[in-house]
């Protein structure tokens, strides 16, 4: 049988290269299935809820994976994962707080900073957006909203609404 691994990659891919939410949720769930205390599993399973649309569902998963082990070099991306269930459910404050924490984990990457700093925007802290930005831009200067990758969420309009709450706090074109 594939391993659990195996199962993870092949549901990042559907999920972030093609934006096929049900075929990588199976995927997730089979690598899950095969070893349920797999962080990576837990991981690659909540992003597949949070950007189909079940944010509290992903936002659980994802907590798990952050919680097996701390120290795990990819737990910054299952706190992002976390951040992004939180944001896509409107609870800003508690986006902010899982993009802060996902920036402590591992500083300085411009996912973490560009949903930390929508977040503050969004839950009404425009200057701390702002100064998120400017940190943003300091750490990559080559930083342009035309050249992100989208994130894959089943709604187009929350990355819409992502794009343009960055481009409110001063992101670069």
């Amino acid at each position: 049988s594939l391993s659990d691994m195996v199962h993870v990659t092949h549901s990042g891919l559907l999920l972030y290269a093609r934006k096929h939410h049900r075929d990588a949720a199976a995927a997730a769930r089979r690598g899950h299935e095969l070893n349920p205390d797999y962080n990576m599993g837990l991981w690659m399973l909540g992003a597949t809820q949070v950007f189909a649309g079940d944010h509290d569902a992903g936002v659980e998963y994802a907590t798990r994976a952050v919680n097996i082990d701390i120290r795990d070099p990819y737990v910054h991306l299952y706190s992002r994962v976390a951040a992004y269930g939180h944001l896509a459910a409107a609870r800003h404050g508690e986006a902010a707080e899982w993009f802060l924490k996902a920036d402590q984990l591992a500083p300085g990457l411009p996912p973490n900073l560009a949903g930390l700093a929508v977040s503050r925007w969004l839950d009404g802290d425009e200057d701390g957006a702002r100064d998120v930005v400017a940190r943003l831009l300091e750490e990559e200067p080559e930083f342009r909203l035309g050249e992100m990758a989208p994130l894959p969420w089943r709604d187009d309009g929350l990355w819409r609404q992502f794009v343009e709450t960055l481009r409110r706090a001063g992101a670069p074109e």
